[in-house]
């Protein structure tokens, strides 16, 4: 049984595939798994993939129509062995020592959760030795209520596999799937451990989905987010700050996208539900968020 899997959906990422593939080579850690999912690349991201698993036998290469992030993720879950389990996406990549540090600082706890830094092509990672950093520990749901959207990625973590035996990625949502996904996951069982190590690195890659054009079904998965959250925590003690961190925040930036998006009458229905519902509310949003909920609103159907 291996000690760590490392789970890496790969979809047409070829410019950036061998630098986050190196990454994890370089592990200080040898004793890991990297389970490869090609999630119906057309590019040559799929050769790159059988290229370095005829090198390493650690590197396991699945290919699958294409299904979404979520699709992947989820199949990667069912390949994997070891005791604890990492998310990396396929155009970001990790430090050297990233496995060695968060075996370390996981202790007893469920979950740790590293820092990160954005880099983009330009940038230049000395990867230095990692020899100090702050830590501390925080219960899973207060970390859920409060913590800044990035940080409930789960790319960063490193989790105890047997915390994600039932667990899975909601496939009809394309973005903020990782908040969505650690919704259902944290329980007031759950405790994390955070260290302030930057051992992730966070590619801002404008071909990713998170850059991607505004879309429908992008703006329906953050609805879709909020109105899960809101019917799993409304009458959680930490309620408040779920609303307004969670549910609000991802009512605001359905509506930010909904402002560029050429199809925007066709989500005025569901606004209007959700605002019935009391899931979709005034409190929380900016005054020009407000205002353009306000309009929307008052349009006839």
């Amino acid at each position: 049984m291996d000690l760590v899997s490392i789970i890496v959906p790969v979809y047409n990422t070829s410019k950036y595939l061998p630098q986050c593939l190196d990454s994890i080579l370089r592990q200080t850690v040898p004793d890991f798994e990297v389970i490869c999912v090609n999630d119906g690349s057309t590019d040559n991201s799929l050769k790159i993939l059988q290229n370095y698993a005829d090198k390493d036998s650690r590197i396991k290469v699945y290919s699958k129509e294409n299904g979404g992030i979520s699709s992947v993720r989820n199949f990667g879950m069912t390949k994997s062995g070891g005791k604890f389990i990492c998310f990396l996406d396929s155009d970001d990549y990790i430090h050297p020592q990233f496995l060695e540090i968060m075996l370390k600082e996981i202790g007893d706890k469920n979950i740790c959760c590293c820092d990160y830094e954005d880099v983009d092509d330009e940038h230049v990672v000395s990867f230095a030795r990692i020899k100090e950093y702050s830590r501390h520990s925080a219960d899973a749901l207060q970390y859920f209520a409060t913590c800044k959207d990035q940080y409930l990625a789960v790319w960063g973590k490193m989790y105890r596999a047997d915390c994600l035996k039932n667990a899975t990625f909601h496939e009809n949502c394309c973005f903020s799937e990782d908040v969505l996904f650690h919704s259902d996951l944290f329980t007031e069982n759950f405790a994390i451990n955070i260290i302030s190590a930057p051992l992730q690195y966070y590619r801002k890659n404008p071909q990713s989905l998170v850059h991607k054009k505004s879309s429908i079904n992008k703006i329906n998965s953050l609805l879709f987010v909020a109105e899960h959250v809101y019917k799993k925590y409304n009458s959680h003690k930490l309620w408040k700050q779920i609303y307004k961190n969670r549910v609000a925040k991802s009512v605001s930036n359905a509506l930010k996208y909904l402002e560029k998006c050429d199809e925007k009458k066709q989500i005025y229905p569901l606004i209007k539900k959700l605002y019935k519902q009391q899931i979709i509310r005034f409190t929380g949003l900016s005054l020009s968020k407000k205002i353009m909920l306000l309009k929307i609103l008052l349009k006839e159907n």
